[in-house]
């Protein structure tokens, strides 16, 4: 308020006004302008990252982490554990239980000892069609309906082998769970049973938040069919729907902005580089971490404010260079006429309102005064044009005559 009354609204200020609004405008245009690139800069810097990063969390879980329980499987349990003290997998294949507890026996430790030394794996089980009877590295069961995985036992024909799968086993524990047919390599054969292993998803949970730098980021992996196989944070269903929209719609990398969760960037690797078919997604807010363009960010709101204070300058400058005519008309003006007001209080426009107010009356009375004379001229009989004429007569004789007044003398 107090600024309101100091200020004048004088040609002058409204020049200053103009061209620092022009100023603020153009400002704005070019901070915003940069100021977006900044922040897409910032989501692409993102975007690379992430995908550099799913690269790697693919090639660790599918090359590393799962593939040593397969390596294990192809290379040690089936061809060498299972053949060692006379505990011969084929012979119980062709065989049924009967007569050979002690074979089943040495194979529940055989198998016991490769649970114990995979890191992760919580159980592996095997079925055998001959005699319909499970051994696992903890029990020999000898009718199926007694296991707590006869439902899963039951759908074993119907799973497609030598593929990760997450199930949920009757405690609630979730595992992943890979199904091998046996005897190992019968192809599309009729098998004689199955080999399964169970790992922990808990474990795998652990391991890959290892390479979670941040505990805001959140990691994902869905399977060929859209359903999530393993996420590191708690279940976020408006999450994985958003991840799901994004994944189908091909755009690799999605920015999202909301009150609650502020700016974060959606990124996935396609199923198509996977050997397994799956989809790694990785969701990564923007204000968890800093990079170059944050700094940049900072360098173009610092520059803005410099850039403002020199356009402010430059908007005087420019108002007082293009005033200067209206100083010296004003100027003029008071000096040919100088009316009844307080300098104080007058602006240029008050100044030559009230001049040219002042000429207005002086031409209106000036008019008034000469309609007066004319009607006085004509009252008295006599207008200005006959005493000229009648002045030029009398001073001059006529050419080729006689003065009147000769004339008559």
């Amino acid at each position: 308020m107090k600024f309101l009354s100091f200020y004048r609204d004088t040609f002058f200020n409204r020049l200053i006004l103009s061209h620092t609004a022009l100023a603020v405008v153009l400002l704005g245009l070019a901070g915003g302008y940069l100021y977006t690139q900044a922040n897409q800069m910032m989501v692409n810097e993102i975007a690379r990252d992430s995908q550099s990063r799913l690269v790697t969390a693919k090639d660790y879980v599918e090359r590393s982490l799962l593939q040593k329980y397969e390596d294990n499987l192809k290379n040690k349990v089936i061809p060498t554990i299972f053949t060692r003290n006379n505990s011969n997998l084929n012979y119980l294949l062709d065989n049924g239980w009967v007569g050979n507890l002690d074979l089943i026996l040495s194979l529940q430790q055989d198998l016991d000892i490769f649970r114990k030394t995979s890191e992760g794996a919580s159980n592996i089980t095997v079925y055998f069609h001959k005699g319909n009877y499970v051994v696992n590295s903890d029990l020999f069961i000898e009718n199926p309906e007694n296991s707590k995985d006869f439902g899963f036992i039951g759908q074993l024909s119907q799973i497609a082998p030598n593929r990760w799968m997450i199930r949920t086993l009757p405690d609630g524990k979730q595992v992943m769970t890979y199904v091998v047919k046996l005897p190992y390599g019968i192809g599309s054969s009729s098998p004689k049973g199955y080999l399964y292993v169970d790992v922990d998803l808990e474990y795998l949970k652990q391991a890959v938040a290892k390479i979670i730098t941040s505990s805001f980021e959140r990691f994902y992996i869905f399977d060929a069919n859209g359903n999530v196989l393993l996420q590191t944070a708690g279940e976020n269903p408006e999450e994985v729907g958003l991840l799901q929209q994004a994944i189908g719609s091909g755009k690799t990398v999605s920015k999202i902005s909301d009150s609650v969760r502020g700016t974060i960037v959606l990124s996935h690797l396609a199923g198509s580089k996977s050997e397994l078919g799956w989809t790694y997604a990785i969701v990564r807010p923007m204000n968890s971490f800093v990079l170059d363009s944050k700094r940049m960010k900072t360098k173009i709101f610092v520059a803005c404010c410099l850039v403002l204070v020199f356009g402010l300058a430059l908007s005087y400058l420019i108002s007082k260079r293009f005033y200067l005519p209206m100083k010296k008309l004003i100027q003029h003006v008071r000096n040919l006429y100088q009316p009844g007001l307080n300098p104080g209080h007058a602006n240029e426009y008050m100044i030559i309102g009230s001049a040219l107010n002042f000429m207005g009356q002086k031409i209106v009375s000036l008019e008034s005064q000469a309609k007066k004379n004319e009607m006085k001229n004509l009252v008295l009989g006599a207008s200005l044009g006959l005493v000229h004429v009648d002045g030029a007569a009398t001073g001059m004789p006529l050419s080729g005559g006689t003065c009147p007044t000769h004339r008559r003398r």
